[in-house]
């Protein structure tokens, strides 16, 4: 489907796929991949044919493209030239605008609705969500390897991935009690939700991804042989987690999080900052469900 890089490929320094941290904006693993170039002002093009179905100005501009039935495509972090409006037909490799000076990244997402992904409450996502797809399967070659030589990932997968959700385990998304569900994810409450997700380059590393109701916030690793959440029940208890910002989890961290499983969709958590040793919660401790 995808005949142009959105930037000139030679430009792109590497790209981050599916899956980023970044709170509180991007708590959840981000449904889109970055393309790393560094220059503001690059030519943008659309990377493939399509109809421009809406256009968001702002700071910087976005762009989302119906590209055939059930599947579109957008590009975020781009100043868009003003005759780009909705309603407008593309061709691959026409001009869009240029890279903005706001982000080093432009952001481009897929959604394909033959594509699924499974999360435990699926009425708490938008449809790019749910059927978000590595927009790097959908370039033609050569291109398409010449932009999954730039990924940054461990491992044979390079697409990445954002559905960590498993019934009754910790792992995946989670959202502070009373957050209403048809209004989780504005990007403005961000601060109520939380992760426990696997990092985005080395996927075998285990992330809790925090937005800003609890007392520490941020994206952190965990020490080598800290429980799994994958395998944390309801039957586990309290699990202790210390806060590392260091990819090497090395270091004291700059805090503790306790968490327990209350039910299959009910969680109790903590965090305390510092060197804190607690082992039990206190009254500001919060409730998380699915």
């Amino acid at each position: 489907m995808f005949t142009h890089s959105p930037v000139d490929a030679p430009a792109i320094a590497s790209v981050t796929p599916l899956g980023n941290l970044n709170p509180p904006g991007h708590t959840l693993p981000t449904n889109h991949i970055y393309m790393f170039h560094g220059t503001p002002g690059l030519p943008v093009t659309a990377p493939g044919t399509g109809r421009v179905q809406t256009v968001s100005r702002g700071v910087d501009d976005a762009v989302l493209v119906q590209a055939g039935a059930g599947v579109s495509y957008s590009l975020a972090h781009v100043v868009l030239d003003p005759g780009i409006t909705s309603g407008l037909s593309l061709t691959g490799g026409q001009r869009l605008g240029v890279t903005s000076g706001v982000s080093m990244a432009v952001d481009l997402g897929v959604s394909n609705d033959a594509v699924t992904l499974f999360f435990v409450r699926p009425e708490r996502y938008i449809p790019v969500t749910i059927h978000a797809d590595s927009p790097l399967k959908y370039f033609q070659e050569p291109l398409k390897s010449t932009l999954y030589a730039k990924v940054r990932r461990n491992g044979a997968d390079k697409d990445g991935r954002i559905d960590f959700d498993r019934a009754g385990r910790l792992s995946g998304n989670w959202f502070l009690e009373g957050l209403p569900v048809t209004d989780t994810e504005n990007v403005a409450n961000g601060p109520k939700h939380l992760a426990f997700v696997r990092d985005v380059e080395e996927p075998s590393l285990a992330r809790i991804s925090i937005g800003g109701s609890l007392s520490v916030s941020g994206a952190f690793y965990v020490p080598d042989g800290t429980a799994d959440p994958a395998e944390i029940t309801p039957s586990t208890g309290v699990v202790s987690y210390r806060l590392l910002t260091n990819p090497l989890r090395a270091g004291t961290g700059v805090g503790l999080l306790l968490v327990q499983m209350l039910a299959d969709d009910r969680i109790r958590v903590e965090t305390f900052a510092g060197s804190a040793t607690a082992a039990t919660f206190t009254a500001a401790s919060l409730v998380y469900v699915r």
